[in-house]
């Protein structure tokens, strides 16, 4: 292998990734009571909870050091790069620079070329950076190539992407709804408090949002179902009462019939809800601001009540783009803009709800 890639342990890394060899990680670590405890495979979060519970003081925690980082960039291949945690969460992309200086002072004349990425981001928005250097890798670029479109493709994704969109739902006086899945990072924790405090709906879209894991059986579902639970309470004090599955309630990809995982919501008493408007962009990645915007405006016309879907992810940057239209367009024509709540209809695919057309 030519090159690797280096992420501090915010970052994710499905099993496919980790098995490639490409990717590799710094661990961050945590202090408690004096105890220090790695964020790596064996870390054990219920255990660390605990020790938090009954701890007089708060936990703190700590990036990679420098050492860690040279180490991890020394190896045969000819190519590194580092992405960090935003640095304005962290001490993480300081660190991965001064390993990066000392690791070229101690190996002074080595060919081996080292860049560092302030993700602007966390969690899974360092994996899709790490994504598109491999992406930009696999075509052939150069590394000053790599290192360009990377770092444009950072540039474009919106540091905190949801929070421009709260931005301009604030600014034109609008709520909605946010589905989440489970983050416990700081960073996670604020927008989470944040979408709380504005007046919007905070629901549940799963934990881990991994199907194969999540619908492989009824108490595999309750368990993922009880995580972000658990993740979003601790985090605003707020039991949700709205959940949406991943793929909808019409998705095939489960080991049994979707009523089971159905009556598990239904026993735990939360409800659950789809839509019938889907924003172009889900679909299309090259769907123009103005293809969005009309998309999204011809199934809010065709509905009494529509429900719409938008991702608020890095790589559809077509939602914050096309916002400010879509509310404008839909005060325009006098449409009442709300977040989901228990007095609406239930938009819900699996029984056929659609609710009708005008």
């Amino acid at each position: 292998m030519d090159y690797k890639i280096v992420l501090d342990s915010c970052g994710e890394l499905t099993y496919k990734m980790k098995e490639s060899g490409i990717y590799h990680t710094a661990v961050l670590s945590m202090l408690v009571d004096g105890d220090t405890i790695l964020d790596d495979t064996t870390f054990d979060r219920e255990d660390f909870l605990k020790r938090v519970a009954v701890s007089p003081e708060c936990p703190k925690s700590s990036c990679p050091s420098p050492d860690a980082y040279m180490e991890l960039y020394n190896g045969e291949e000819k190519r590194v790069y580092a992405v960090t945690l935003s640095a304005e969460l962290s001490g993480s992309y300081n660190s991965a620079q001064l390993g990066k200086e000392l690791w070229k002072e101690e190996n002074e004349g080595a060919e081996k070329q080292i860049y560092v990425f302030n993700s602007r981001s966390a969690s899974v928005g360092e994996t899709l950076i790490a994504r598109k250097i491999q992406e930009c890798e696999e075509r052939g670029e150069s590394f000053e190539e790599v290192i360009e479109h990377v770092e444009a493709y950072i540039e474009e994704q919106h540091t905190y992407f949801l929070l421009e969109t709260l931005d301009i739902l604030k600014k034109n006086h609008v709520k909605a709804t946010f589905f989440v899945t489970g983050k416990e990072d700081a960073s996670s924790k604020k927008i989470y408090q944040r979408i709380v405090k504005e007046g919007h709906t905070l629901a549940m879209h799963s934990y881990s949002h991994i199907q194969d894991v999540i619908y492989d059986s009824k108490e595999a579902f309750e368990k993922d179902l009880k995580q972000i639970n658990r993740c979003l309470y601790e985090a605003t004090g707020v039991h949700t009462k709205f959940y949406r599955f991943p793929g909808g309630s019409s998705t095939q990809n489960t080991s049994l019939p979707i009523q089971n995982f159905i009556d598990v919501l239904k026993k735990n008493h939360y409800l659950y809800l789809d839509w019938n408007v889907i924003s172009p962009d889900i679909n299309n990645a090259n769907a123009t601001k103005e293809q969005v915007v009309t998309g999204v405006m011809q199934g809010v016309d065709a509905y009494d009540t529509a429900v719409v879907l938008m991702y608020d992810v890095a790589d559809k940057p077509m939602t914050v783009k096309a916002l400010p239209s879509i509310i404008k367009q839909i005060k325009a024509k006098n449409y009442e803009l709300l977040p989901v709540d228990e007095s609406m209809i239930l938009i819900q695919h699996n029984n056929g709800n659609q609710e009708e057309g005008k």
